[in-house]
């Protein structure tokens, strides 16, 4: 029931969160967004973002195969696309749909399941990060003296995060014995990241090229809409909104993500009615994509052969 109410909350939040950031903006018109949801505008944003998904099933399959379970790229694929409808409809909903598949198709533990989510995060930690380095690096010129501020906040969170992938197993071995018990999968997962060294890169190498394609989804919108916004400013506004993605608080960072391109684009001095138009469409293609794949998500896994490590 707890976890019910929280669902609702949060999704509830999200939109209000939404809403809030459009009717913050002013001169905000629904119009706006026919200039930027064109044909081609929307074609290109999909192709991109089968792209991004074919990197993120490549993400959670090398791990997966690396700790012993057996699991496909195609079944991989189709698994995150029902995870995010589900974290669309009630919040964190997702997980317990993933772990169901993993124990039955991958034959990994619920314990083995949450281990990988710990390093995943850290990683994808470690991705926004750098990612955030090269975008002020890029706009030092526009961001001034906030340059440096910026500069290491997202160097501290790259390097604090890789610290913890290839320290915190040697960490965990002082934890108390019941601690070490519970967190004993998590340990696992540490140690095989922090000693196979082509895994960990390129793993990490996927995350990093994901980030790099929300980037450039986000600008295809931007150039769809004849937005004169100069790309290193783009890419500054992905890396802080990218926050949307990590912390899960809203279904998807619905409404967080958009707050931090609005907010960011006030911060630089930028027109934010039109990077709010850009933010409410990429939230729209999102939100239609995902239901659009729901069924077919859902019917690709459950007729999907089982795959084994050898195969795609």
């Amino acid at each position: 029931m707890r976890r019910t109410i929280l669902g609702l909350t949060s999704w509830i939040g999200g939109i209000l969160l939404l809403i809030g950031v459009v009717r913050w903006v002013p001169d905000f018109e629904t119009e706006d967004l026919a200039g930027v949801l064109t044909p081609l505008s929307v074609a290109s944003w999909v192709s991109i973002t089968f792209l991004a998904r074919l990197l993120l099933a490549e993400i959670l399959v090398r791990p997966v195969r690396a700790l012993g379970g057996t699991l496909g790229r195609g079944e991989a694929f189709w698994l995150g696309w029902v995870r995010s409808f589900c974290n669309q409809l009630v919040p964190l909903t997702g997980m317990a749909v993933f772990a169901g598949f993993m124990r039955r198709r991958a034959g990994m533990a619920w314990g083995r399941v949450a281990a990988l989510a710990s390093p995943q995060f850290l990683l994808a930690i470690t991705a926004s990060g750098l990612f955030g380095v090269l975008a002020v690096a890029s706009a030092r010129d526009s961001l001034g003296n906030q340059a440096l501020p910026l500069l290491g906040i997202f160097t501290g969170a790259a390097v604090g995060a890789m610290l913890l992938i290839l320290r915190g197993a040697h960490g965990l071995r002082f934890a108390p014995a019941f601690l070490r018990r519970r967190l004993d999968s998590a340990h696992q997962a540490l140690v095989l990241l922090a000693e196979d060294h082509s895994l960990l890169a390129g793993v990490l190498g996927l995350h990093f090229s994901t980030v790099c394609l929300r980037a450039a989804r986000l600008w295809l919108l931007f150039a769809s809409a004849h937005n004169s916004t100069p790309l290193p400013q783009v890419l500054l506004m992905v890396a802080i909104s990218e926050i949307g993605f990590l912390v899960q608080l809203t279904p998807g960072g619905m409404g967080l993500r958009e707050g931090a391109l609005v907010g960011t684009a006030a911060f630089l001095g930028l027109d934010t009615t039109a990077v709010a138009g850009i933010a409410l469409a990429d939230r729209l293609l999102i939100l239609a994509l995902t239901a659009t794949l729901a069924a077919p998500s859902f019917w690709a896994l459950h007729h999907l052969p089982r795959r084994d490590n050898a195969e795609g």
